[in-house]
């Protein structure tokens, strides 16, 4: 399904709320929820994507404005493309206590490093990357211009909650009330699907699992 622009949000709700005076209203029913959503502050609903580089001989780079977790990493060059592991900032410290004495090579872990703003990575690079980053953004306020940082069930979410503000102003209030619930079903499922993406893309791993890894055994 292709990206939900404002124009196609607002054709959305148009079919929920079946009304052809109320474009103006209805999109500013749009804008308001979308920052109410903002406000909640709960989890970070929008995404955002950095390209950078990593230079030869460095470990790290400056994680991007906004940042609020990681969701996937790819670093590649002329000769080489690797898809990264995530470890928490533990394990990964556990696995890699001094990255100044490791060897230069191609590196497959990283970690963030939130009080310094950097993502670390397992070694120094034999080579220049090119690291290309997909993460969850702390919430900002959102405009007609920056709607496309929203996940798509973040915008479905706020289509129900503006159909439920249009059919309160047409007097529906019934109608508005389950509009609203289905907003708020859909808030929930958006919260379940961000904590199973943590719980997926972030690698936990224990400290046995760090003494295999280091010994060889996996």
């Amino acid at each position: 399904m292709a990206a939900l622009t404002l124009a196609n949000m607002l054709t959305r709700l148009k079919y929920l709320v079946p009304t052809t005076t109320m474009d103006t209203e209805l999109t500013t029913c749009l804008l308001e929820r979308m920052n109410y959503l903002v406000s909640l502050d709960t989890f970070p609903f929008q995404e955002g994507y950095v390209s950078d580089t990593l230079a030869a001989d460095a470990y790290y780079i400056v994680t991007p404005d906004n940042f609020a977790n990681p969701k996937s990493m790819v670093i590649y060059s002329d000769l080489h493309t690797q898809t990264l592991t995530y470890l928490d900032p533990h394990a990964f410290d556990q696995m890699f206590p001094n990255l100044a004495d490791i060897t230069e090579s191609t590196p497959v872990y990283y970690t963030v490093k939130v009080a310094e703003g950097y993502f670390m990575f397992n070694c120094p690079a034999d080579e220049a990357y090119t690291v290309q980053c997909h993460f969850y953004k702390i919430p900002d306020d959102v405009t007609d211009t920056t709607i496309s940082q929203m996940t798509e069930l973040a915008k479905l979410t706020v289509i129900r909650w503006a159909a439920a503000d249009g059919f309160r102003m047409m007097g529906e209030h019934d109608r508005a009330t389950a509009e609203e619930a289905q907003g708020n079903n859909f808030l929930a499922a958006l919260k379940r699907r961000y904590q199973l993406s943590q719980e997926t893309d972030a690698r936990f791993i224990s400290i046995k699992e760090v003494n295999q890894i280091n010994r060889g055994i996996r």
